[in-house]
């Protein structure tokens, strides 16, 4: 899956790839069915140790192009 996400202190949006399959929200959480959770502190495992992610190479000012092209994509706002 390719997540895309915009932190609380940024202004533009960031994608990683995770092996999840889905993703949902805990409070101020996205918490996948991997057991990764992303917080304002990070990428962090079930045991709440950081965790660093693949990142794709992206030119972040063309996500709205990729949510036209990509029509079954998911946005969520937390």
């Amino acid at each position: 899956m390719l997540l895309v996400y915009r932190t609380s202190d940024a202004m533009l949006l960031t994608a990683v790839y995770v092996d999840a399959k889905t993703a949902s929200w805990n409070r101020d959480s996205i918490v996948l069915d991997t057991g990764l959770t992303l917080t304002d502190e990070g990428w962090q495992d079930a045991d709440g140790q950081p965790q660093t992610v693949a990142r794709p190479m992206q030119l972040l000012m063309r996500w709205y192009g990729a949510a036209a092209t990509f029509t079954d994509c998911d946005v969520w706002e937390g």
